[in-house]
């Protein structure tokens, strides 16, 4: 099953996404694909307001980090997305899906892509072997996976994986997701 994780920004989605990925691995479920948390500082005005400044990208289950992009000031966003993303790491981080497109895995576990955005489903580019792993369906090594996509982009994701997915579950971070992705995976 193929399980689109969504909300709004901000909302904790993969402060969620890595607490189950932590909570499988205590289980012994692997996870592979990557999870993408952000980098924050406090504003010393303003009471101290936490800003988002960046966004790394963690490669499963290796945990290798990779600095994925920085917040773009004014218009050098990368397509106008907000950020400025490192050419190197973006293909490092894409070339991590297309390496686990070949992997055989021993017991099954769970994919995890974190997150397929306007680059991605609007484009074609970014993560494009993301794309092309979850279009394949479910594989031995993930018989499920969890995707997480902004609400508006809800429509397209599903467009897109349907048929190889045939179930998708639209789910928002919390417990009752959380149980979910544990009964689905025995864990």
């Amino acid at each position: 099953m193929l399980l689109i994780l969504t909300a709004p920004i901000q909302t904790g989605k993969t402060r969620w996404l890595e607490a189950l990925v932590s909570e499988l691995a205590s289980r012994g479920v692997a996870s592979y694909g990557v999870v993408a948390p952000g980098r924050w500082h406090r504003e010393p005005e303003g009471g101290g307001a936490l800003v988002k400044d960046g966004i790394d990208n963690v490669l499963l289950p290796s945990g290798e980090r990779v600095r994925l992009a920085e917040a773009a000031c004014g218009h050098d966003g990368m397509a106008g997305l907000g950020w400025s993303f490192d050419a190197g790491a973006l293909a490092r981080v894409d070339g991590h899906f297309a390496e686990l497109a070949s992997h055989a895995g021993g017991a099954p576990g769970l994919l995890v892509v974190d997150e397929l955005g306007p680059l991605e489903l609007k484009r074609g580019e970014g993560l494009a072997h993301a794309v092309e792993l979850l279009g394949r369906g479910p594989a031995p090594a993930w018989p499920h996976a969890v995707v997480v996509v902004r609400p508006a982009l809800v429509p397209l994701a599903k467009e897109r994986f349907q048929a190889a997915w045939g179930d998708l579950e639209p789910i928002v971070p919390g417990d009752d997701a959380r149980e979910l992705v544990l009964g689905l995976l025995g864990a």
